[in-house]
């Protein structure tokens, strides 16, 4: 820390007289009441006692007796840029209680003011919460989504639209470092100079504001600036992109440099428990650290603790054929090699959920809202289990507030629910849902609950919730519908005729323009879906002002006028996996022998009563496991097809598949002269569904 010696004392009685002859300051009889004998018996000499912050007496005291006590003043600097650390001759036991015991002479305490490096901005690095852990492999883990995502976004030479999110976190011993860097288009590196590349730079200073500086230190890093010898808590980290090292191995090789012989980024290397790697992303890549903290070089004061501010600055580099662009944390660390001085503020702070339980809450899928019945809807299938007492929960969120279901085990007769998102206690008699309504929600919050069973209220269970996303809702589909249940009295005939059986079902909207050969299509559709435990039902109604209904393909019927229904009950296979049926990989591919799922694909051309349907299964290429019939009739606004499919061994072993969820796609091709115009599907993506059975959306069997 850079000190102003404005006096020389020669001795500590010449300083007293040559200050109070420069200044007017007096010392009111009063003051006598701010001192203390603490227990001492008070000598006859008497002293004096002087407090200076900036070359401005602050406090005297005059004829204060050995062994007596006089309170430190209270004192601020002329620049918010510096906290008072201390007096010099004041040991920090005296500093804290706020007082101090006269001796025999006089004597002048200088207040030691510590410099704040950086900007004002200071910066959270939020405490890892410890049943979470965190795993050096580029990806960002659960624990993270506590951290706040700080933006590195500030250009500072030439133009680039490279920018990244940075999260840190801290526990006793490590600092976790990860940087998401959106760039689709980055330099890997490949040999030489790694800023020669796309690539990132830590800097980091362990006593960034902390006063530990030697006085007039100069613009270097370590020796220069701590003095020799001296605690050497700074660390220079640098990785270029797209390089990735075993976790443990002490020698990173080419692409990752920790700078600085002897400093905390040597040491932290050799300790063998600092991992750097990176990660490569759809939109870029991820870099990310664990850095030691508790080597040899740091004291052991230093570790990292609550409430302690350290330096941390991150720069990205980001490498054109012609120039290079750096994307900063804040606009200081473009020079952050010159001085520590140049790096951002970071202060370390506890988690507030450090003893709770964080419960899971899942998003609603798109497209579907959850009751306010009490029922378990469909939906709490999506979300992830877990243990209340001897009961079990499942709990979603929406834009409308958090759903949850209670399954009550044998012990359980009740279990009320606090928040402070509403004033109201909610209370389960039996299984059931309970709903807090709450807007605005977002997956940046962790709301808090307590649960307790059977009313004792010395075993509340303190918990918070991480609001996470859907899989489900993510590209290319997901869309969720559902069917209906076929009650007892209700009928459906395969005719082509719309059955009254589907006037109950919702109503599935089947007009998204997939795939266009011309410049617009004539077909639309509106789809219908029941079932029972032996059948699914599905009857589209298409609207077509030219339909071809005599064009007939064997083959390829989608190049016909003609209905398609894509039906997959693997919902614990890959979602996006990249082909259909039983690859040529063998038992240990896709699609294991055991506990096989059934997928197919049934077409129905428009109105033509020649070979009408095609169909393709692949439980062991035996189309004959499947049970189907269809029906196609020739309408004033188009026409209609109709499907009856047996589940048989086709889908999910379970007897009753009420709130079971199928994969399923429909496709309306618009043909013309044995040539498809275009498709038209539930979603975007539907003209490959041929390719992936990822591409199909979801639909749930429910009774209404």
């Amino acid at each position: 820390m850079k000190r102003r010696n404005v006096l020389t004392l020669i001795c500590t009685a010449l300083l007293s007289i040559s200050l109070f002859s420069c200044y007017n300051f007096t010392t009111s009889s009063s003051e006598s009441s701010w001192i203390d004998s603490g227990g001492w018996e008070p000598s006859g000499d008497t002293y004096t006692i002087t407090f200076i912050s900036e070359d401005n007496i602050v406090k005297t005291y005059e004829n204060i007796s050995y062994g007596q006590y006089v309170e430190i003043p209270e004192v601020e600097h002329s620049s918010e840029r510096y906290s008072l650390k201390g007096w010099s001759g004041i040991d920090d036991e005296d500093f804290k209680s706020g007082k101090v015991m006269v001796y025999e002479s006089d004597a002048t305490y200088i207040a030691k003011w510590s410099e704040k490096f950086g900007t004002e901005t200071i910066y959270e690095a939020m405490q890892r919460k410890y049943d979470m852990d965190i795993e050096i492999d580029g990806v960002k883990d659960e624990a993270y989504n506590q951290a706040t995502a700080i933006p590195v976004s500030i250009v500072t030479s030439n133009e680039t639209e490279t920018t990244a999110n940075a999260y840190a976190m801290w526990d006793e011993t490590y600092l976790y470092l990860l940087v998401e860097v959106n760039d689709a288009t980055y330099n890997p590196y490949t040999s030489g100079e790694i800023n020669d590349f796309d690539s990132v730079n830590i800097f980091m200073d362990i006593l960034h504001n902390d006063s530990l500086a030697i006085e007039n230190y100069s613009t270097g890093w370590g020796g220069n600036y701590r003095g020799e010898p001296g605690p050497m808590c700074e660390g220079w980290f640098r990785i270029g992109a797209g390089v990735s090292f075993p976790q443990g191995d002490s020698n990173y090789g080419d692409g990752s440099d920790f700078g600085w012989d002897g400093w905390l980024s040597f040491a932290a290397r050799e300790s063998g428990t600092t991992v750097g790697t990176t990660y490569k992303t759809d939109n870029g890549y991820n870099v990310e650290y664990r850095i030691d903290c508790t080597n040899e070089n740091v004291p052991t004061e230093l570790h990292l603790h609550e409430g302690q501010e350290i330096g941390i600055g991150i720069n990205v580099y980001d490498k054109g054929d012609e120039s290079s662009s750096v994307v900063c944390l804040e606009d200081i660390n473009q020079d952050m090699a010159i001085t520590p001085k140049r790096l951002s503020n970071f202060k370390l702070i506890p988690n507030p959920l450090q003893d709770k339980i964080i419960y899971p809450a899942i998003h609603v899928r798109e497209s579907y809202k959850v009751t306010d019945k009490d029922k378990y809807d469909a939906q709490f299938k999506d979300a992830t289990e877990f243990i209340i007492g001897d009961s079990t929960a499942r709990i979603l969120w929406d834009e409308y507030g958090i759903y949850f279901y209670f399954t009550f085990g044998d012990n359980t007769s009740s279990i009320e629910l606090k928040s402070d998102l509403t004033s109201e206690t909610k209370t389960l008699t039996q299984s059931g849902k309970i709903f807090i309504e709450k807007t605005g929600l977002d997956s940046t919050m962790l709301p808090e609950f307590d649960f307790i069973v059977n009313g004792d209220e010395e075993n509340i269970i303190e918990a918070a919730l991480r609001l996470r996303e859907n899989n489900n809702n993510v590209s290319p589909s997901r869309l969720l519908f559902e069917a209906d249940y076929l009650d007892e009295g209700e009928s459906i005939t395969i005719d082509g005729k719309k059955d009254e059986a589907y006037e109950s079902a919702p109503e599935i909207d089947v007009s998204n323009q997939s795939l266009k050969e011309l410049d617009s299509l004539a077909a639309t559709g509106k789809a219908y879906i029941k079932w029972d435990n032996q059948y699914i039902y599905i009857f589209v109604d298409v609207e077509d002002d030219d339909v071809d209904s005599t064009t007939v393909n064997n083959s390829s019927p989608e190049k016909n006028d003609s209905v398609e229904i894509w039906i997959s009950t693997c919902q614990t296979m890959p979602t996006l996996s990249t082909r259909w049926g039983w690859p040529t990989g063998g038992v240990n591919s896709l699609r294991p022998r055991e506990n096989y799922c059934g997928e197919g694909k049934f077409a129905r051309r428009a109105g033509n009563p020649d070979n009408p349907l095609v169909g393709f299964h692949w439980m062991w290429d035996n189309i004959g496991l499947v049970e189907r019939k269809t029906a196609s009739v020739l309408t004033d606004t188009g026409y209609t097809v109709e499907f009856k499919i047996g589940w048989g061994t086709f889908a999910t072993d379970v007897n009753d598949k009420l709130n079971e969820i199928i994969d399923l796609g429909i496709n309306i091709n618009d043909g013309e002269n044995n040539s498809r115009k275009g498709i038209v599907c539930l979603n975007s993506y539907g003209h490959e569904i041929y390719n992936k059975p990822g591409y199909l959306d979801h639909v749930i069997l429910v009774n209404k």
